[in-house]
């Protein structure tokens, strides 16, 4: 599980080494605690590497986790990740 510090903004080079840390071999989890992380950009390059995970031939389970928080926001956020995926190509 790749828990980041709820300080810790979103920078490219952040991403990347999350990205480069991801193992196949074990379930990775990551949960982006700083409001930065749900910016529009981020959310459509998230978006796009879940569609590639999608396609993935040795890819059994995905799992999205949305933190159901005040006004329960994560049925909100399950909703926006629905219409990101749907539009990618």
């Amino acid at each position: 599980m790749f828990q980041l510090p709820p300080k810790a903004a979103y920078t490219e080079e952040l991403m990347e080494r999350l990205l480069n840390s991801l193992d196949p071999n074990f379930n990775n989890v990551a949960e982006f605690r700083h409001p930065s992380w749900w910016d529009g950009q981020v959310q459509r390059t998230l978006a796009r590497i879940a569609a590639e995970v999608q396609t993935a031939k040795n890819v059994k389970e995905v799992y999205l986790h949305f933190n159901n928080g005040i006004a329960a926001v994560g049925v909100e956020n399950a909703r926006q990740m629905q219409q990101l995926l749907q539009a990618q190509p």
